[in-house]
């Protein structure tokens, strides 16, 4: 398959442009071009590609006005006409501040994505901010200034996918979830399923940093875990590295009052970090929320009402050790340390409710709702497993509500900004030093690396974890292989 060597938009495989301006003229936008719709249309697609979080069972693809507003001002027209040409259907539902207007698209245009170039700059530009672009198949990437482009260069014609046996695989995932969900969701997500094998195996690479929390969001990423096992980078198999329960085992920072210490209360607006790969590695130590604020506001933690300090008198009742507290923080660090946090909690679970599990799954769901729901849902019907980890670890489940305190978002996105900074700044950047020539791949709290190498890599997550939170990580390793399909199925 030709590689993607120009900015692309992917819309639906029957939409023909041309021919449906023709039949519907636009004739209520002034000065109409064409790219400009190609690009509002395809962000049904493109926005679910580049995070599958915000991929839903209906559909429906919430589209930010007032970002795309900064970039297209008469985005609503095309919008509008969208939706009146048949193209389009809107869900009409919208909550200031907290969930915008969503689209998805008609059952006619429910097909597979397929790329379609554009010629206007401007937006050129716009897609171009967001993906990285490949002309030459043995070319790295572009924007070698990038912050990251230790991680980015590995982007290039060496990483390859199995298309045929990727698409094999999708076919029976399609199949399987026709006995699950409606016809409609099964097929739109074999489509966007299909859609990045496509972009994949073209080297169509998007590689960017969310603003809320820091994460690495790229191909690999976003990609259906089972389409990992089709990946090889210059024809070798690959591993990754993850970290047993990750979001609970990074929580134990935020019970040691050093976290909090050394940082300025008083810092506001938004500092992101405008340094790049460093080149010379120095030992790093205990991670402190400072070093989270060079990248990000924590507006809830970091506010007039000294939150911070908050927090450190919440932690105080743990300086002596014989308290019952730092007995429950010690039990909590340990559990998350040997990475059997959900099964421990699952074991409670069960023993005070009868209820069982049916899956992994449904059990980090659980876990989950526990840790990140609004503190307002604590007193709700089906708040029980978070209510029963409230007379488990009631000091630890304070410390957590104090940190949502008005805002839930922020303890999730806290702990993905710790990782991210462990995992991409700490780790990646010291393999990068001392194995310059070890491709590695991140998704997000796992490294990947080619077969052979993993235990290397473990080391170093397990050594920069300790540095960093004082506690080693356990791990487990997946490999990318289609063998690992089968002892799944």
């Amino acid at each position: 398959m030709n590689n993607i060597s120009s900015p692309v938009v992917y819309l639906p495989s029957n939409l023909d442009i041309a021919k449906h301006l023709a039949q519907f003229p636009p004739v209520d936008i002034p000065s109409f071009n064409e790219d400009k719709l190609k690009y509002i249309i395809g962000l049904v697609n493109s926005i679910p590609l580049d995070n599958k979080r915000l991929y839903t069972p209906d559909g429906f693809v919430p589209i930010h006005a007032h970002t795309l507003q900064n970039s297209l001002r008469d985005y609503r027209l095309y919008l509008d006409y969208a939706i009146h040409s048949g193209i389009l259907v809107s869900d009409n539902f919208y909550v200031p501040g907290s969930k915008s207007f969503s689209f998805r698209f008609t059952e006619q245009y429910n097909t597979a994505p397929i790329p379609h170039p554009v010629s206007k700059y401007t937006i050129q530009k716009l897609i171009s901010q967001q993906y990285i672009y490949k002309s030459d198949p043995q070319a790295t990437t572009k924007n070698s200034s990038h912050k990251y482009s230790n991680l980015q260069k590995w982007f290039n014609g060496a990483l390859t996918i199995d298309e045929k046996r990727a698409n094999a695989y999708l076919v029976k995932e399609y199949h399987k979830n026709l006995n699950k969900s409606s016809e409609f969701n099964a097929r739109r997500k074999y489509h966007l399923q299909h859609c990045n094998l496509t972009r994949f195996a073209t080297q169509d690479y998007f590689f960017k940093v969310d603003s809320t929390s820091g994460r690495l969001h790229t191909n690999l990423t976003n990609m259906k875990s089972g389409l990992r096992n089709f990946i090889k980078y210059d024809g070798l198999e690959l591993v990754s590295v993850d970290i047993k329960n990750s979001q609970p085992f990074l929580s134990t920072a935020l019970l040691n009052g050093d976290f909090y210490k050394n940082s300025n209360p008083k810092i506001t607006g938004t500092l992101k970090s405008k340094g790049i790969f460093n080149n010379k590695y120095t030992s790093t130590s205990t991670l402190t929320i400072q070093e989270i604020m060079k990248y990000f506001e924590y507006s809830n933690i970091n506010n007039k009402n000294n939150r911070i300090s908050e927090l450190l008198s919440s932690l105080m009742i743990v300086k002596n050790e014989q308290s019952l507290a730092a007995v429950e923080f010690q039990q909590y660090s340990n559990i998350t340390a040997q990475g059997i946090i959900y099964e421990y909690i699952e074991t409670e679970i069960s023993a005070i409710t009868g209820k069982f599990f049916n899956d992994r799954k449904e059990l980090k769901s659980v876990i989950f709702q526990v840790l990140f729901t609004d503190n307002r849902f604590f007193g709700q019907k089906e708040a029980e497993a978070k209510r029963i980890f409230r007379d488990l670890f009631p000091n630890i489940y304070n410390i957590f509500a104090l940190i949502k305190k008005g805002d839930a978002s922020t303890l999730p996105r806290l702990l993905q900004a710790i990782e991210a900074i462990i995992i991409l700044d700490r780790v990646c950047n010291r393999i990068s030093i001392e194995n310059p020539y070890l491709p590695i791949f991140t998704i997000h709290d796992s490294v990947a690396c080619p077969v052979g190498h993993e235990t290397y890599v473990a080391s170093i997550i397990k050594d920069e974890m300790l540095n960093a939170i004082g506690l080693c990580p356990s791990l487990k390793y997946e490999y990318w292989s289609p063998n690992s399909l089968l002892c799944k199925n």
